[in-house]
């Protein structure tokens, strides 16, 4: 009895697990291969997933990074982290990070970022012992070398957050391949994809030489395109001549996203190796691993190759994956179908490490996930960069659109909101989200609104802001954007 005993206490955790976040910069769940995307773009994530465990549907907290990571980070919404405008936006020191709380309870803290929208300059660096930024809008091929090498030097437990933006726009990153998928194809799209603004250009099947988005300067100084370009971007092009007009097909269509898979194979290989050295340290027992990503991207289907335009499931459906060492057995190849979104994920890893939850959060841990007492969330609400805000049940998604998110009459307003400015999607059977059906379904629209006007109503909202350098205001000012 005594020696049985013995066996269970030495083979049970001897403290708080080793803790990994990933995030994949723009990763849509559906380009994942066990999220159904036919070409192999994630065999990395793939083993990962089937020694852990998938949640299905699992969504972002906006359809742009800085929100994103913002909310989770903090497991806030985005208007309670700061007030939302988007030229001041970032994690202000009164707000407690997942690091912060970590670091407080004797974890190491290191995060890798791949600089962009995720920089210590927008806060993120708030709780990390060691904050070390890849090139800008970079790749894991830079970030995770510094993972690794930060965790050879430190002793557990750890906390360590890694990202990187190799499927994002512009889908032509440098990476260890060159042409993973649809190799056969000749056209136009290649000499595109590299560019900054190229695929930016391809609006509703048309490429659109010359047109550009208008850019703004933030609060630190970054120059970043202005979202609120996307709302007149067909007006723009509708007045681009017509010999500057490349009308695509279906080839060249589907080649833009063979580029933005490849970046996807890029991205699995670099945490593939990421993970292969966690499998090979002597802590995978004790580790944990969490992999997700920010947001999605459109890829035409609401017109679009990015992912600021619309609040959809293009853009907000993420994948989430569990896995390591330290996850017990009767949770390991598990598939939970619960509607979970960016807000569990902080309360999640606090559990995990044993650490009280933050009252400030709203999510709940899925670790209940593990059996079947998990308590799957009635609706998922995103905020978009354009201030349009959506509820995605099970079965629909409303968006409500032209809100300013900051005002803190916006949950009246949406309950009172014109029928023009809201769509409702059969998102369950309308996989693209392209029909409206609320002049159809009155009685599920005002449900869906009512419970959208409740969520916003009862967020806490910031009115904290960057502060703005006087240099900066001056040459915003000049330049006419102040």
């Amino acid at each position: 009895m005594l020696s049985g005993m013995w066996w269970i206490l030495a083979c049970a955790p001897s403290g708080p697990p080793d803790i990994v976040l990933v995030s994949i910069d723009g990763l849509r769940a559906d380009r994942t291969s066990f999220g159904g995307n036919p070409r192999p773009t994630t065999p990395s994530l793939d083993a990962l997933a089937a020694e852990g465990i998938v949640f299905s549907h699992a969504w972002s907290a906006s359809n742009e990074s800085l929100y994103s990571h913002a909310a989770l980070l903090t497991g806030l919404a985005p208007p309670e982290v700061a007030r939302m405008d988007y030229a001041t936006f970032t994690v202000p020191p009164a707000v407690t990070t997942v690091a912060e709380a970590l670091r407080a309870n004797g974890y190491a803290t290191g995060g890798f970022v791949a600089g962009g929208h995720v920089k210590a300059s927008f806060g993120f660096d708030q709780g990390f012992d060691t904050f070390e930024e890849g090139p800008d809008f970079g790749s894991f091929h830079a970030t995770v070398p510094l993972a690794l090498d930060w965790l050879a030097r430190t002793e557990g437990p750890r906390f360590t957050f890694v990202h990187g933006y190799d499927c994002h726009r512009p889908y032509g990153h440098a990476t260890v391949f060159h042409h993973p998928f649809d190799r056969a194809y000749v056209g136009p799209v290649d000499a595109w994809v590299a560019r900054r603004n190229a695929t930016e250009r391809i609006l509703d099947g048309v490429y659109y030489a010359g047109l550009d988005l208008p850019a703004l300067l933030h609060a630190t100084g970054l120059r970043m395109s202005d979202p609120s370009g996307y709302r007149t971007a067909r007006e723009a092009a509708a007045r681009v001549p017509p010999w500057y007009r490349t009308p695509l097909d279906a080839a060249d269509l589907d080649h833009v996203r063979a580029h933005y898979d490849g970046g996807v194979l890029a991205a699995d290989t670099y945490v593939g190796m990421l993970l292969d050295a966690l499998r090979a340290s002597d802590r995978w027992d004790e580790t944990v691993v969490l992999v997700t990503a920010d947001h999605g991207e459109d890829l035409q289907d609401h017109g679009f190759y990015n992912h600021r335009a619309s609040l959809t499931d293009s853009t907000t459906r993420v994948p989430l994956v569990i896995g390591g060492g330290w996850l017990p057995d009767r949770a390991r190849g598990r598939v939970v179908d619960a509607l979970v979104d960016a807000g569990d994920i902080v309360p999640t890893l606090l559990d995990l490490a044993g650490v009280t939850p933050l009252a400030q959060a709203r999510g709940h841990s899925l670790r209940g996930c593990w059996t079947s007492a998990c308590l799957p969330r009635a609706a998922a609400f995103q905020i978009g960069v354009l201030g349009q805000v959506s509820i995605r049940t099970a079965t629909r998604r409303l968006v409500y659109d032209g809100a300013t998110p900051a005002d803190p009459t916006l949950a009246a307003r949406i309950g009172a909101a014109d029928p023009a400015s809201l769509a409702v999607y059969a998102s369950d059977t309308d996989l693209r989200e392209q029909f409206d059906v609320s002049p159809t379904d009155s009685a599920g629209t005002r449900q869906l609104r009512d419970d959208l006007a409740a969520w916003y109503g009862a967020l806490r909202l910031s009115d904290a802001a960057a502060k703005v350098p006087a240099e900066v205001t001056t040459m915003l000012r000049e330049h006419g954007y102040w």
